[in-house]
């Protein structure tokens, strides 16, 4: 359980920093507020490791094929790169969605748990929700106050940073986030997995490479893949060509056809489906909207 005061008084100094609807960058080690008034407006990204505090509102994220829902007063972990779908309901111009988010930083995991943190080997999803407490609102609070005191930022955030993560991992579900940043452990050469996804998300994949990377049989590495990302491989790898190609189509001006076989694909077809189906759209339409909406 948690303070309502210490919980409301972050609620509402985030609520002052933030006036209108968006996504609010802050000085701090890549901090965010989000507020949004609008229910059922979905948003799609490929999120790196974060931290989320949930303030009000209630979101629904699909996390590879498995959704979460959480509201107001829950903390949410995701330890490896996700690809998110996420709407958020129970909201109105009064009573908007309001959180913050706080990027996961495997150093200081590293060096939390090197203190003699026992570390387990089983595998765990890489999403995990929890019930906020008192300490992890009091750091937030202490970092968002911060914000009004910009020379003390590069001294003091890092120290509220760091008891963040260390609250976190003394926490209910702080196991998940210890096991998948060790390496040589079970989710931690999971891990390792798709980092090289990450970097060689262009190229053919073949499962029993990907096993013998991390010396697994391939039924092994397919089964824990599945655990903590809740995708095969292979869906992961398209799922993250399609968030490139939309990047690419958003930032770098790129057309579909060069998208397309910029990030791996050798059919403009195959990618004008597979992208209609995960976006709702193809990829003019999609990049279209996106545009106008912003």
């Amino acid at each position: 359980m948690f303070s309502e005061d210490i919980f409301n008084e972050v609620k509402n100094k985030v609520l002052n920093k933030i006036a209108l609807s968006g996504q609010y960058d802050t000085e701090i080690f890549g901090m965010q507020f989000f507020r949004e008034s609008k229910p059922d407006k979905i948003n799609r990204c490929f999120h790196s490791p974060f931290i989320i505090l949930m303030l009000n509102g209630e979101k629904h994220s699909i996390f590879g094929s498995e959704e979460f829902i959480y509201g107001a007063g829950k903390y949410v972990v995701a330890s490896v790169d996700y690809p998110v779908s996420s709407y958020v309901t129970n909201i109105s111009e009064e009573s908007p969605y309001l959180s913050i988010l706080l990027p996961v930083n495997n150093n200081i995991i590293l060096d939390i748990i090197s203190k003699n943190e026992e570390v387990t080997d089983k595998c765990f999803c890489g999403i995990s929700v929890a019930d906020v407490d008192d300490n992890i609102l009091k750091a937030f609070l202490r970092l968002i106050d911060l914000l009004d005191t910009p020379d003390d930022i590069d001294i003091i955030a890092p120290m509220i940073v760091k008891e963040i993560h260390y609250r976190i991992l003394k926490g209910p579900i702080g196991n998940s986030l210890k096991a998948i940043s060790i390496y040589g452990s079970k989710s931690g050469k999971i891990m390792q997995t798709i980092q090289y996804l990450k970097a060689n998300y262009t190229e053919s994949i073949k499962i029993d490479q990907l096993a013998s990377m991390v010396n697994m049989a391939p039924s092994t590495f397919n089964r824990y893949f599945r655990t903590v990302t809740t995708l095969s491989p292979l869906q992961y790898q398209k799922q993250l060509r399609l968030y490139e190609a939309q990047r690419l189509m958003l930032m770098e001006d790129f057309n579909a056809t060069t998208a397309c076989f910029e990030v791996g694909y050798n059919s403009l077809h195959q990618f004008n489906r597979e992208y209609k189906k995960l976006f709702g759209e193809p990829p003019y339409k999609n990049i279209k909207k996106i545009i106008f909406d912003a």
